[in-house]
């Protein structure tokens, strides 16, 4: 695959996670402590976050130029 492709790629799985994660902040703030391990909505986030990572992984391991882009922070 082309560089810029891959690239274009990983800020589309960024921009993906950044609204994942400010969902999932939405909902831990609209529920108390005791729900938050329950809640269905926040596992389905969750794995959703789970898979954009390893997504991301993947295509930053075909980058020669990023190898430290898929180390969690983006």
């Amino acid at each position: 695959m082309d560089e810029s492709i891959v690239k274009g790629k990983i800020e589309k799985l960024n921009v993906r996670r950044d609204g994942l994660k400010k969902k999932q902040q939405e909902i831990r703030s609209s529920l108390d402590k005791a729900q938050q391990p329950k809640d269905k909505n926040l596992k389905r986030i969750k794995k959703r976050l789970r898979r954009v990572y390893q997504k991301k992984n993947r295509f930053a391991a075909l980058l020669p130029s990023e190898k430290e882009a898929g180390n969690g922070e983006g």
